[in-house]
């Protein structure tokens, strides 16, 4: 909710749909896609899990530990990832921000940072829980469907601005001119 709620302010303070807040909400949407997605395979496997009672799958299952990293990272924001060059979009193109929404905004951004990691460590790390130990990594097909919400997520990332019918600003003024 607090990365959601980022979008809504940058369109109730420009008052206007950017293209940034589009691809924010396309990244957001992806990388909770991925989360439950991760979730769902758990499930699958053990059932419903308490995370303040399961640790360690990182131990039972590698490959699932490495794909759950990458979400958390996109979900936090990490350059290479949606979520940030969209957030950076969004806020480089604000014309005039008042200090105390902006710092509300960095807030909102720090608890999200600090809540993805927390739940990174307690489902990853720590001794297995004595429910998780019969468990068993992905499957491919598994596998492939999350890998490809990643590589969406990096695609929306690193996309020159023209893919979404918006241009650099020093590019306009040339053509102007």
């Amino acid at each position: 909710m607090a990365l959601g709620s980022i979008l809504w302010w940058v369109i109730a303070v420009s008052q206007s749909v950017a293209p940034g807040a589009v691809i924010y909400l396309g990244g957001l949407c992806l990388a909770i896609c991925g989360l439950l997605l991760a979730d769902l395979h758990i499930r699958a496997r053990f059932g419903y899990l308490d995370l303040n009672t399961s640790h360690g799958l990182a131990h039972l299952m590698p490959g699932f530990s490495v794909l759950f990293v990458l979400f958390i990272t996109a979900a936090v924001g990490l350059p290479i990832f949606t979520l940030f060059s969209a957030f950076m979009e969004m806020l480089l193109g604000l014309s005039s921000t008042p200090v105390g929404s902006l710092a509300l905004i960095l807030l909102l951004w720090l608890m999200a940072s600090w809540y993805f990691p927390r739940l990174m460590q307690q489902v990853l790390f720590g001794h297995p829980s004595p429910r998780s130990t019969a468990g068993h990594d992905l499957h491919v097909d598994e596998r492939c469907a999350l890998i490809l919400l990643l590589a969406l997520l990096v695609i929306l990332g690193l996309a020159p601005p023209h893919w979404f019918g918006t241009a650099v600003p020093t590019v306009q003024m040339i053509q102007l001119s």
